[in-house]
Parts: structure tokens; sequence; C-alpha cells
């Protein structure tokens, strides 16, 4: 299933539009949960990894590549990048009319969207940003694409593996201003990051190399002596 697929069948389930951020997270771990369960796979669907989190690859073209799904203005939105919602025609297509619908595995992956879906809805836009950021979003910068990967998928965000938890109940008129921290957070850390990769290339270079290959107990020794004839002070240079 793609994305095409994936967001129509969303959209139908839902009974109702989703706003442009909300909805880009809800294809992100809906596609998570079926992929969990063996009904999609970790390449029917590509990520680009932007500052808010990690956005399926056609998101931005999905309702000009296909009519039938629109895109609405949101009255009164204070974000410029939420002031639109995804929805479908007056009259969309039922589910229940489909050729497929007699298939216990269209039946079970309906299921599951919608028990997501109703997960999703306990949650804000906000916390739905933040639980986005997983492994490979961390890993990759601003513009990058990506696949999902196993350490991806070991976050079962809106699942937790929790019996009980506690959560304070935010005022909706700080939402607007959560997604902004939240934006404004991810694009400093992208400029540090970025920065950084410049001024030390060669220290970057080296601490990813380590990063991706582990080490193991026998060779714990001998790194630590590498690393220290490695920290040798640098030449001076002059006050930039």
């Amino acid at each position: 299933m793609g994305l095409y697929d994936l967001a129509s069948l969303i959209l139908i389930l839902n009974h109702g539009p989703i706003s442009r951020i909300r909805f880009s997270r809800t294809i992100y771990f809906v596609h998570k949960e079926l992929t969990r369960k063996k009904l999609m796979r970790i390449d029917d669907i590509a990520y680009l990894r932007l500052p808010l989190g990690p956005v399926p690859e056609g998101y931005m073209t999905l309702a000009s590549d296909h009519p039938d799904i629109v895109i609405r203005p949101i009255a009164g939105s204070g974000l410029s990048y939420e002031a639109e919602e995804f929805t479908l025609p007056d009259e969309p297509k039922s589910v229940d009319g489909s050729p497929n619908a007699e298939h216990a595995e269209q039946q079970q992956i309906q299921r599951i969207i919608q028990r997501t879906l109703l997960a999703l809805q306990t949650h804000p836009t906000s916390e739905l940003v933040s639980a986005s950021h997983d492994q490979s979003w961390t890993y990759h910068k601003n513009g990058e694409r990506y696949f999902l990967t196993p350490a991806d998928l070991k976050n079962t965000f809106p699942f937790l593996n929790i019996t009980l938890r506690f959560r304070l109940k935010r005022p909706t008129n700080n939402e607007i201003g959560l997604l902004q921290a939240t934006l404004l957070r991810g694009m400093l850390k992208d400029i540090v990051r970025e920065s950084t990769d410049l001024e030390y290339p060669d220290e970057i270079k080296s601490a990813d190399n380590n990063q991706a290959t582990p080490k193991s107990p026998g060779n714990h020794a001998k790194t630590e002596q590498q690393g220290k004839s490695s920290k040798e002070p640098p030449q001076s240079r002059g006050t930039e």
C-alpha cells in the first residue's frame, strides 16, 4: 500500500478533515503500526526529514496529484503552515463498497487504522510532532530522504507500554506556541549541527563512524589508548 491508498483510507475512516501537520504525523504512525503488524512494508513509504518531523515523500503534492483528496483553508488559524486541512469530497467513496472489503486482510487493516486513529485523538498535535522524532529523524539532516528502520518501530506511540499514565491537559490556545517552540528548537539544532560540520568535518565524521560501529568489549582498552593519542593538543591558531 502506497501513500495515496493509505492517506485515502485514513481520511475515510476518520470521518472528518485533518490539519496538514497532524495528517502527516497520522500517516507516519499508522504506517508504523501496520508495518509492525506485517500489513505494510518499511519501503512502502519514504520520508523527508523536516524540522517538525518526518513528512511522507509526495505529501506536498498529494492533493494536486489526486483530485479526490481535497485541501481547504482553516479559518482563524494562527500558523501559516497549519492553515490548511486535508479532507475528501462531499460524497467520499465508502470502504464497504470496495471489492477488497470482504477480504480478511483488508478488514484487519481497517481495524488497525481505526484503533490508531482513536489512540491519536487523545494527543494534541504538538505531542504527535515530538513523538515522531525517532532515531532515523535524529540521524538525518533537513531535506534528506530515508525509510523507517527497526529502531524506529520500537517507538510504539501512541500505544505505550505503560499501564497507567498521568498527563496534564494543556490549554488549547497554547497549542500554537508549542508547535512554534518545537519548530524553533529543531531549526536551532540543525544550525548548530551544520556549523559544527563545517568547522570540524573530520571530528564529526569520526564520531559518526564510532556511533555506527559498536565496539566490542575486547577492544575497549585499545580504543581508549587510540583515543588518547588522537586527542593531542591541536596547533595554535589565530583568534577568529
